[in-house]
């Protein structure tokens, strides 16, 4: 349930809203974004504003209410996992590369991981020789970090189900041309030697 209130204080912690019947709400600072809590600036509010929050919890004893602001919106991340699943290819920009792990922007404000052992078959000894910021990423992925809200990605997998799709799809080519010609080649090479 949604209610309105006015910014009464702004804290490190949070925004304190003052609601209808002299209590205060806490919207608290990991209540107000989706997005990562460190770049969340408070500055952005100020204190006489109105403003609509939902409501989570109720504590009558303390009379204080638990407010959100990101609960007003689908969670972008949740909505990801949902749409995207293991072993799906996504594309993406590298953004921070540091020695061991790349920072993967994937869109929608979305991050994905690439740990320098998911780049390549070959040792790597420096994540940054290889990746720099803003290269064109084709990754795979291999799985969700919920906590860090991060997607974990992997080139290498990506390279290793391609090779193997494509030693698939020629076996399977092979194996047609063998079955279409073999008794054929059979019946010709028996008289043909007969002849010679």
């Amino acid at each position: 349930e949604n209610i309105k209130g006015t910014i009464k204080s702004i804290t490190d912690f949070g925004i304190f809203i003052g609601l209808p019947g002299n209590i205060d709400g806490l919207i608290h600072v990991s209540d107000i974004t989706w997005d990562n809590e460190e770049i969340i600036n408070l500055a952005n509010y100020k204190k006489g504003t109105e403003l609509e929050a939902f409501i989570l919890t109720i504590d009558p004893k303390r009379q204080r209410i638990s407010l959100g602001l990101k609960q007003l919106e689908d969670d972008p991340f949740a909505i990801f996992m949902t749409n995207n699943k293991k072993g799906k290819v996504i594309n993406g920009v590298a953004s921070e590369v540091d020695e061991n792990n790349a920072l993967v922007l994937i869109g929608n404000n979305i991050k994905g991981l690439i740990n320098i052992s998911e780049v390549s078959e070959e040792n790597i000894q420096d994540l940054r020789s290889v990746l720099k910021s803003g290269d064109a990423i084709e990754a795979i992925i291999i799985g969700f970090d919920r906590k860090n809200r991060t997607v974990k990605l992997s080139i290498k997998a990506k390279e290793a189900t391609e090779e193997r799709e494509a030693l698939e799809t020629y076996k399977a080519d092979e194996s047609e041309s063998i079955a279409k010609t073999s008794l054929g080649d059979l019946l010709k090479s028996k008289f043909t030697k007969k002849d010679g």
